[in-house]
């Protein structure tokens, strides 16, 4: 056959020719074309648009940079690729405008979605929802049909900037044993400077501390590394903050600093200055500031003898395996985070705690 009538009879078989990566098929809606997406756009006659845009594997606002929450961004693409594959048997007709008003697709109550392939764009109306809330009723721009797609609540997605918005000021970091350092230094109230400095110690690793090391309280440990994963935006600064706040960080000095160092390496860190009554300011890893309430980051600010109060392990008794030490003058040395709490259990049942005793005879751990 020449290749000719080859091209004609795939055409007539109906086959699709697979385009580029950096390209989708025009007017074609398809669970397929989310990898080509570039762009959201999203628009209510309420709150106004926001427009996201994708760069590598992140997202952010497009306006500022600001990075996207993927825990938001993810589950959203789901919902609107997930009306490509509900678009086979119409419930109405865009050209009827009794339908149209029906299904909330009217331009002041629908919820106008932009999908951004590159240069070519992609219109959908989001209407109101079903009964249930779970029902989202939606349609093409320029095209006939009204659908209904359920299980979804794409009707629900907002056109507001600051829900989009990641509220990390650290990246999220991974299990206890993936993190080797924590450190956090501060100014406190009398204007002096105060820091400590946690670090994994296991047997790989070659940092052996002095002999006057005193064992660190395992649940102090485990504590300090869930409020550090708890430095999370509380509020963002509107528009017309942000130059003021950018000159206050230029005049004062930081008056907070926290650094994580993974296991492979990667550094994690922030700093805060002073802020409003209730919050410091901080930067995230994208440089924005953000506000952040003054007690995420005063719980990082404990001292170091409240982190060696209790158990207590010299060189001699400790096999580099699970203890977590701290050597005056030389920051705090931790091994196994997930072995923290059953090295608690089994110090308080070797000192005989009543209440531990209890709670094991109950046969009750949940709080």
């Amino acid at each position: 056959m020449r290749p000719i009538s080859w091209i004609f009879a795939l055409a007539l078989t109906g086959c699709a020719v697979q385009l580029p990566n950096n390209q989708v098929e025009k007017n074609a809606f398809t669970p397929d074309a989310r990898p080509h997406l570039t762009g959201l756009r999203i628009t209510d006659a309420i709150t106004g648009t926001v427009e996201i845009s994708k760069a590598g594997e992140n997202w952010t606002i497009s306006e500022s940079g600001f990075p996207v929450d993927s825990e938001k961004i993810n589950p959203a693409l789901e919902l609107i690729f997930n009306l490509a594959g509900q678009q086979k048997n119409a419930v109405g007709s865009t050209k009827n405008q009794d339908d149209v008003e029906a299904y909330g697709l009217t331009l002041d109550r629908a919820k106008i979605v932009d999908l951004i392939f590159g240069k070519h764009e992609m219109r959908l109306r989001l209407g109101m929802a079903g009964e249930n809330f779970e029902t989202t009723y939606w349609s093409r721009e320029n095209e006939d049909g009204i659908f209904q797609a359920d299980n979804n609540r794409a009707w629900g997605l907002s056109a507001m900037p600051d829900y989009w918005k990641s509220r990390n000021v650290i990246p999220k970091f991974g299990p206890g044993n993936d993190l080797k350092e924590l450190s956090v230094s501060w100014i406190d109230s009398s204007q002096k400077s105060q820091s400590y400095r946690l670090v994994r110690v296991g047997l790989d690793s070659a940092m052996v501390i002095g002999q006057d090391t005193l064992g660190v309280t395992p649940l102090k440990a485990v504590e300090l590394i869930g409020r550090a994963r708890q430095l999370l935006a509380d509020d963002f600064p509107l528009a017309f903050e942000r130059e003021r706040l950018d000159s206050a960080r230029l005049e004062n000095s930081p008056l907070v600093s926290v650094e994580i160092v993974l296991e492979n390496g990667e550094r994690l860190s922030t700093y805060a200055f002073k802020g409003d009554a209730e919050h410091y300011y901080a930067a995230n890893p994208s440089g924005h500031l953000v506000k952040v309430l003054k007690w995420r980051f005063k719980a990082l600010m404990v001292s170091n003898a409240s982190l060696t109060s209790g158990i207590q392990l010299g060189p001699e008794e400790d096999d580099g395996t699970e203890s977590y030490k701290v050597a005056p003058g030389f920051g705090i040395f931790m091994p196994h985070f997930h072995s923290l709490k059953e090295k608690a259990d089994q110090a308080k049942d070797e000192q005989g705690d009543p209440k531990h005793d209890h709670d094991h005879a109950e046969g009750d751990h949940g709080h």
